[in-house]
């Protein structure tokens, strides 16, 4: 399937790289982001990159991908986690064994754990990049966890590591009121057997503790909301979305603003960039873009629509092409069927690639004309 064209700015006029518009499946016109409150306990939205440890900065594309695992967990979170539990320290063993980055213990690492960089090795719990990814998905089965006992719909039982049972909480027997972010740190403390046991946070002295201290060193790892204007003057959230993007389809904008990048000084770059502009990538899916500097698909489509909008009506999406295009209004769907209605269309929609929910694996952004504003494989500029 193509996944539509690359966009670049030449004299002033738009003019299309390659190809012809095809496969489109979805689009969305992206909604405004709310920036906390509910299950979110204030930590949904971007990675604070600047508050993260310079001896750590390595592990940002990590953290970003493991908080877009699941829309309940978010990399602010990952991050205030492993601040709590290993002080950033890859090598720390705790005194009861627990065991790098993000402070597995032997016995659980494996059911969580991937060789996430291809190594041959298997995974390592002192390798920070599995153990972070092994985060996101322990926090993302809480997640299943709660709603399962929350519905009455979990027909297992309840174990405590002490061996003591009870069977599974009734429907309207589980949560109480609780948050859903105290009770995932509560499960990753204390183990999903006692939040299941006592119908919610344990009241282990430990465990009370510690999640108000992951609530508050997550906080400072959300990036905050900013007051002001996005440089913008046509005051519509998908027309300065697409402004943004252009602007590093625009060769001369690019050298201009990033001239000791390289020639192109922006390219594409597997799990690069994010809200606050373009990245380094990662190694992963076949991809070892370490080196790379830009964005990939979702991180700019991130980039222009948070850059895009301001105060109040900041847009904070999520950080991968298949949840991107589930936060926003359905506008039209099925393009290349007969009764596709490409006028239902403006420049600035967001059109995401693929056969449905859990898997659009492509995001771009309409320029209008049949044209979009992407980055996308081969390590292309956008």
């Amino acid at each position: 399937m193509h996944l539509g064209l690359g966009v670049a700015l030449a004299g002033g006029g738009l003019v299309a790289a390659a190809g012809a518009l095809t496969g489109i499946t979805y689009l969305a016109a992206m909604l405004p982001w709310d920036p906390g409150g509910g299950d979110s306990t204030g930590l949904s939205g971007g990675l604070n990159t600047e508050a993260i440890p310079q001896s750590a900065k390595a592990y940002v594309p990590y953290i970003q991908a493991a908080g877009s695992m699941c829309p309940e967990v978010t990399p602010a979170l990952i991050a205030g986690q492993i601040e709590a539990e290993s002080s950033w320290n890859p090598r720390n063993v705790s005194p009861v064994g627990a065991q790098g980055l993000s402070q597995f213990m032997p016995e659980t690492f494996p059911s969580y754990a991937r060789d996430e960089d291809g190594s041959g090795n298997g995974p390592d719990p002192f390798n920070p990049q599995d153990a972070i990814m092994a985060q996101g998905r322990f926090d993302c089965s809480m997640v299943d966890v709660v709603h399962q006992r929350e519905e009455g719909t979990y027909r297992g039982g309840c174990q405590l590591r002490s061996g003591a049972k009870k069977p599974a909480p009734a429907p309207g027997e589980f949560r109480k009121g609780q948050d859903l972010v105290s009770l995932i740190i509560a499960g990753y403390n204390a183990g999903p057997g006692a939040v299941c046991y006592y119908r919610g946070v344990p009241p282990f002295a430990e465990t009370t503790k510690y999640i108000p201290t992951v609530i508050a060193a997550a906080a400072k790892y959300r990036l905050a909301e900013q007051a002001g204007d996005a440089n913008c003057t046509s005051g519509d959230l998908n027309q300065c979305a697409l402004q943004k993007a252009r602007e590093f389809a625009d060769p001369a904008w690019v050298k201009q603003h990033y001239p000791d990048k390289g020639d192109p000084p922006i390219r594409y770059s597997w799990g690069g960039g994010g809200a606050r502009g373009p990245g380094y990538g990662i190694k992963d899916s076949g991809y070892d873009d370490r080196n790379i500097f830009g964005f990939d698909c979702s991180g700019l489509v991130q980039y222009a629509f948070y850059q895009g909008s301001s105060g109040a009506n900041r847009v904070m999406l999520s950080r991968t092409a298949d949840r991107q295009a589930r936060e926003g209004e359905l506008v039209a769907e099925g393009y290349g069927r007969d009764d596709f209605d490409l006028s239902k269309v403006r420049p600035g929609d967001a059109i995401a690639f693929g056969e449905g929910p859990g898997y659009y694996h492509h995001i771009s952004i309409y320029n209008g004309g049949r044209q979009v504003v992407n980055a996308w494989g081969d390590r292309k500029p956008v």
